[in-house]
């Protein structure tokens, strides 16, 4: 072993752990202002891209966050056109090319949840060699 090294046992952590207990966590709760919101190296302008394709933007004050304040782009569109916020249950904004990230206005069609399972309508189809069933979008 070379000198300065300190291998840890055992008994040692569970004397840290028994010193360290009780104490108060300094930075608990508290975001540091040097690295947190803008401040942050890896802050994108409050836009993210989600894996399956939509584009979440930055809106905290908004009533239909996720937990991290980010608001689906393509609802936000709708709910400037029409000047009102959107029903969560029952309306659903539709993509007429099915791109997810193009939230052009022509591109965005509001639905309630039925004409929109009845858009998205999924059939299907099995492969008569092997008895494969895969889903195919109208």
């Amino acid at each position: 072993m070379s000198k300065g090294t300190y291998v840890r046992t055992k008994k040692h952590c569970k004397n840290l752990r028994l010193a360290l207990k009780g104490r108060k966590v300094w930075n608990k709760g508290k975001k540091v202002p040097q690295q947190s919101g803008k401040n942050h190296w890896r802050w994108g302008g409050g836009i993210r891209r989600q894996r399956n394709g939509y584009t979440l933007i930055y809106k905290p004050n908004h009533p239909f966050t996720d937990c991290k304040g980010y608001v689906p782009e393509h609802r936000l569109i709708i709910e400037q056109i029409i000047g009102r916020y959107l029903n969560r249950k029952k309306e659903v904004v539709h993509h007429i090319n099915g791109i997810k990230d193009d939230n052009h206005i022509e591109n965005l069609l509001l639905l309630t949840d039925k004409q929109h399972r009845r858009t998205e309508k999924i059939t299907k189809f099995c492969c008569p060699k092997c008895n494969f069933k895969w889903r195919r979008r109208h």
